[in-house]
């Protein structure tokens, strides 16, 4: 099962650098006006100078980032199918009689469960597909307008605020009995949840008085009566959003004391031609810089202030041959998406969602396991990618 999910990582990576919207570091690449917006103006002008290089979304940026995302996608199914497929795990015993299979076998059996039984709330489940299915139309519509006057989170937030009000309204008249079992239906709290039952059932002298209202009990009467909008809230990333904050800082500070042009005068001295600046950039960032950058977020952070320093966008090299620093910017813009495959879970947000989703489901990933495959498939894929990219430095 392993194989597919992997499968399914590479290619939503490799995807996400066709459209602004995809993905955080598209955004950071093409403008700053979504994290601008988050803070007053004269925040914004210090936290943000020059930190993108405004390029429209459609004709600056898609038409650029579509064909090589396209053809790294094309390339990335028959590799990943022919890999699985014909490789085989180690075995540490020979048995003649039962040969180690494919990663992929052959012959793939249906299990015999109707998926259908799998969905506590099918009413549920529709509604929420259906919402996800018009949120993401709307942004990649919303995407194409100009000036990007239209931000993500104004079609995400209303949708957000829809499925939670959705939820609540379905639970309203849930009764206790209904609210138990349906609690039982999340793994992490059956435990605790059958231990209480069988305290108080067995041992009804042990019952106490009603305890005065606290938070704590506040927070387990909601848990119990509104079960599915606490499993929900509880699996909610928001660790994540104190670890990007702390990306921007740490990447700013650079900035600050100096290290940015330090980096780019010895970017400027390295990236002589086109083919050098793109092919240096997609390795240096997918293996590299997305790894040990704090994701994909911060290498894309510290590689945009350093190609808009004037050390590097200024040196005469670069305004003679304005084909390097346009190279520049969308090796960067594939590595960065591609990079989310680099070697470490951290490598990017989606990589740290990834895994914490599947350990969720009961599925442990191997740090090991993870970057042996992402170091198989990666640099392929960012050669590939980065051709293109030059191909397009010289056709367009």
């Amino acid at each position: 099962m392993l194989r597919w999910i992997y499968s399914q990582f590479i290619a939503a990576n490799a995807a996400s650098a066709i459209l602004v919207t995809s993905n955080p570091t598209n955004v950071l690449i093409a403008g700053v006006s979504y994290f601008a917006s988050l803070v007053p103006a004269r925040t914004a002008d210090n936290l943000f100078p020059l930190q993108a290089f405004e390029l429209n979304f459609l004709t600056g940026y898609t038409k650029y980032t579509l064909l090589p995302s396209l053809i790294a996608m094309l390339l990335a199914a028959p590799l990943t199918f022919y890999t699985f497929t014909f490789l085989k795990p180690p075995s540490r015993t020979f048995d003649s009689n039962h040969p180690v299979q494919a990663y992929i076998p052959a012959q793939l059996l249906p299990p015999g469960v109707d998926p259908r039984s799998a969905l506590l709330d099918p009413a549920g489940a529709i509604f929420h597909t259906s919402l996800m299915a018009v949120t993401l139309v709307l942004l990649i519509g919303t995407s194409f307008v100009p000036g990007g006057k239209v931000e993500v989170w104004m079609v995400t937030a209303p949708a957000g605020i829809l499925a939670f009000g959705r939820d609540i309204w379905s639970e309203r008249n849930l009764r206790p009995a209904q609210a138990r079992r349906a609690t039982l239906a999340d793994a992490s709290q059956t435990e605790e949840f059958e231990l209480q039952e069988a305290t108080t059932s067995s041992s009804p002298s042990l019952r106490t008085p009603s305890p005065r209202l606290t938070l704590p009990s506040l927070l387990r009467s909601l848990t119990h009566r509104f079960p599915t909008t606490a499993s929900t809230l509880s699996r909610l990333p928001l660790s994540l959003l104190l670890f990007a904050g702390g990306t921007f800082i740490l990447s700013r500070a650079l900035t600050t004391l100096g290290w940015t042009s330090l980096f780019a005068t010895s970017l400027a001295s390295l990236c002589t031609s086109p083919a050098r600046t793109i092919f240096l950039l997609g390795y240096l960032i997918t293996l590299l810089l997305c790894p040990f950058c704090g994701t994909n977020i911060g290498a894309t952070i510290v590689v945009v202030q350093v190609l808009l320093d004037p050390k590097f966008s200024q040196a005469p090299h670069v305004v003679a041959d304005p084909r390097i620093l346009r190279g520049a910017i969308f090796s960067t813009a594939l590595a960065s998406n591609l990079g989310a495959c680099s070697w470490t879970f951290s490598s990017s947000l989606a990589g740290l969602l990834w895994v914490s989703i599947l350990r969720q489901k009961g599925v442990p990933v191997r740090a090991r396991e993870f970057a042996k495959w992402n170091c198989l498939f990666l640099p392929v894929l960012s050669t590939v990618a980065s051709a293109v990219v030059l191909l397009e430095c010289y056709c367009f």
